[in-house]
Protein backbone atom coordinates (compact mmCIF):
# COMPACT_ATOMS: atom_id res chain seq x y z
CA UNK A 1 0.00 0.00 0.00
CA UNK A 2 2.87 2.39 0.75
CA UNK A 3 4.22 1.86 -2.76
CA UNK A 4 0.81 2.71 -4.26
CA UNK A 5 0.75 5.86 -2.14
CA UNK A 6 4.26 6.79 -3.30
CA UNK A 7 3.29 6.25 -6.96
CA UNK A 8 0.11 8.31 -6.52
CA UNK A 9 2.01 11.21 -4.94
CA UNK A 10 4.63 11.16 -7.71
CA UNK A 11 1.86 11.21 -10.31
CA UNK A 12 -0.01 14.10 -8.71
CA UNK A 13 3.28 16.01 -8.58
CA UNK A 14 3.78 15.16 -12.29
CA UNK A 15 7.18 13.68 -11.50
CA UNK A 16 8.12 11.66 -14.57
CA UNK A 17 11.57 11.06 -13.08
CA UNK A 18 10.22 8.44 -10.67
CA UNK A 19 9.42 4.74 -10.76
CA UNK A 20 6.33 5.08 -12.96
CA UNK A 21 8.13 7.38 -15.41
CA UNK A 22 11.85 6.87 -15.89
CA UNK A 23 12.07 4.03 -13.38
CA UNK A 24 14.77 5.94 -11.50
CA UNK A 25 15.28 8.29 -8.57
CA UNK A 26 14.22 6.06 -5.71
CA UNK A 27 15.68 3.49 -3.39
CA UNK A 28 13.83 0.50 -2.07
CA UNK A 29 14.79 -0.15 1.53
CA UNK A 30 13.95 -3.41 3.30
CA UNK A 31 13.41 -3.05 7.02
CA UNK A 32 14.63 -6.46 8.17
CA UNK A 33 13.36 -5.90 11.70
CA UNK A 34 9.74 -5.47 10.62
CA UNK A 35 9.88 -7.18 7.22
CA UNK A 36 8.56 -4.13 5.39
CA UNK A 37 9.85 -2.36 2.31
CA UNK A 38 10.01 1.43 2.11
CA UNK A 39 10.40 3.64 -0.96
CA UNK A 40 12.86 6.48 -0.51
CA UNK A 41 12.59 8.97 -3.38
CA UNK A 42 15.46 11.34 -4.08
CA UNK A 43 16.50 13.96 -6.63
CA UNK A 44 13.06 15.53 -6.87
CA UNK A 45 14.16 18.42 -9.07
CA UNK A 46 11.72 17.42 -11.81
CA UNK A 47 8.61 17.60 -9.63
CA UNK A 48 5.94 19.91 -11.07
CA UNK A 49 7.79 20.00 -14.39
CA UNK A 50 5.82 17.66 -16.61
CA UNK A 51 2.44 18.04 -18.26
CA UNK A 52 -0.46 19.35 -16.19
CA UNK A 53 -2.49 16.76 -18.13
CA UNK A 54 -0.34 13.78 -17.11
CA UNK A 55 -2.80 10.89 -16.91
CA UNK A 56 -3.29 9.59 -13.35
CA UNK A 57 -2.65 6.10 -14.69
CA UNK A 58 0.60 7.00 -16.52
CA UNK A 59 3.17 4.24 -16.15
CA UNK A 60 0.87 1.93 -14.24
CA UNK A 61 0.37 -0.61 -17.03
CA UNK A 62 3.94 -0.83 -18.31
CA UNK A 63 5.48 -4.32 -18.13
CA UNK A 64 8.76 -2.50 -17.40
CA UNK A 65 7.20 -1.33 -14.10
CA UNK A 66 6.04 -4.62 -12.52
CA UNK A 67 5.69 -3.17 -9.01
CA UNK A 68 2.76 -1.14 -10.37
CA UNK A 69 1.50 -3.03 -13.40
CA UNK A 70 1.24 -6.31 -11.51
CA UNK A 71 -0.67 -5.28 -8.39
CA UNK A 72 -2.85 -2.76 -10.22
CA UNK A 73 -4.34 -5.55 -12.32
CA UNK A 74 -6.17 -6.53 -9.14
CA UNK A 75 -9.28 -4.37 -8.67
CA UNK A 76 -8.72 -3.91 -4.92
CA UNK A 77 -5.24 -2.47 -5.55
CA UNK A 78 -6.49 -0.28 -8.41
CA UNK A 79 -9.05 1.16 -6.00
CA UNK A 80 -6.38 1.75 -3.35
CA UNK A 81 -4.25 3.60 -5.90
CA UNK A 82 -7.29 5.63 -7.01
CA UNK A 83 -8.11 6.41 -3.37
CA UNK A 84 -4.54 7.62 -2.76
CA UNK A 85 -4.78 9.86 -5.84
CA UNK A 86 -8.06 11.34 -4.61
CA UNK A 87 -6.75 11.88 -1.09
CA UNK A 88 -3.65 13.73 -2.28
CA UNK A 89 -5.64 15.87 -4.75
CA UNK A 90 -8.33 16.73 -2.19
CA UNK A 91 -5.97 17.48 0.70
CA UNK A 92 -2.28 18.21 0.14
CA UNK A 93 -2.60 19.38 -3.48
CA UNK A 94 -5.56 21.70 -2.94
CA UNK A 95 -4.50 25.09 -4.40
CA UNK A 96 -6.50 27.01 -1.78
CA UNK A 97 -4.04 25.65 0.78
CA UNK A 98 -0.98 24.93 -1.36
CA UNK A 99 -0.62 28.25 -3.20
CA UNK A 100 -0.34 30.32 0.01
CA UNK A 101 2.26 27.80 1.27
CA UNK A 102 4.24 28.17 -1.96
CA UNK A 103 4.06 31.96 -1.71
CA UNK A 104 5.11 31.85 1.95
CA UNK A 105 8.18 29.70 1.32
CA UNK A 106 9.07 31.65 -1.82
CA UNK A 107 9.16 34.85 0.24
CA UNK A 108 10.99 33.11 3.07
CA UNK A 109 13.94 32.04 0.91
CA UNK A 110 14.02 34.97 -1.55
CA UNK A 111 16.81 36.87 0.23
CA UNK A 112 18.94 33.73 0.51
CA UNK A 113 18.44 32.97 -3.19
CA UNK A 114 19.47 36.52 -4.07
CA UNK A 115 22.59 36.25 -1.87
CA UNK A 116 23.63 32.82 -3.20
CA UNK A 117 26.79 33.25 -5.27
CA UNK A 118 26.69 29.68 -6.62
CA UNK A 119 23.05 29.34 -7.66
CA UNK A 120 22.30 27.57 -10.91
CA UNK A 121 19.70 30.09 -12.10
CA UNK A 122 19.34 33.84 -11.79
CA UNK A 123 17.45 35.60 -9.05
CA UNK A 124 15.15 37.01 -11.74
CA UNK A 125 14.32 33.47 -12.90
CA UNK A 126 13.54 32.51 -9.30
CA UNK A 127 11.26 35.54 -8.87
CA UNK A 128 9.54 35.22 -12.25
CA UNK A 129 9.01 31.47 -12.05
CA UNK A 130 6.60 31.78 -9.15
CA UNK A 131 3.85 33.04 -11.45
CA UNK A 132 5.13 32.55 -14.97
CA UNK A 133 7.29 30.35 -17.16
CA UNK A 134 11.03 30.91 -17.48
CA UNK A 135 13.52 29.50 -19.94
CA UNK A 136 16.69 28.01 -18.51
CA UNK A 137 19.73 26.56 -20.20
CA UNK A 138 20.59 22.93 -19.62
CA UNK A 139 23.15 20.57 -21.04
CA UNK A 140 20.48 19.57 -23.58
CA UNK A 141 19.49 23.07 -24.68
CA UNK A 142 16.89 25.52 -23.40
CA UNK A 143 14.07 24.24 -21.20
CA UNK A 144 10.88 26.13 -20.42
CA UNK A 145 9.97 25.73 -16.77
CA UNK A 146 6.27 26.32 -16.10
CA UNK A 147 5.29 28.87 -13.49
CA UNK A 148 4.91 27.13 -10.16
CA UNK A 149 1.58 28.61 -9.07
CA UNK A 150 -0.15 28.32 -12.48
CA UNK A 151 1.16 24.75 -12.82
CA UNK A 152 -0.25 23.72 -9.43
CA UNK A 153 -3.59 25.36 -10.21
CA UNK A 154 -3.86 23.75 -13.66
CA UNK A 155 -2.70 20.32 -12.44
CA UNK A 156 -5.20 20.38 -9.57
CA UNK A 157 -8.01 21.44 -11.90
CA UNK A 158 -7.13 18.67 -14.35
CA UNK A 159 -7.03 15.97 -11.69
CA UNK A 160 -10.12 17.23 -9.87
CA UNK A 161 -12.15 16.89 -13.05
CA UNK A 162 -10.57 13.66 -14.30
CA UNK A 163 -13.36 11.10 -14.85
CA UNK A 164 -11.46 8.39 -12.97
CA UNK A 165 -11.13 10.58 -9.88
CA UNK A 166 -14.55 12.24 -9.56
Amino acid sequence: DAFCRYAAVMNVLANQDSYAGSGKEHWLYRDTRHGAFHVLPFDLNEVLNSSVALDPWAGTTSPARPALSGPLQVSEWRERYRAHLRTVVETSFDPSWLVPEIQHYHALIAADVAADLKKLYSTAAFQNNLTGPVTIESGYGPIVMPGLVPFVQARAAFLSSHPDLV
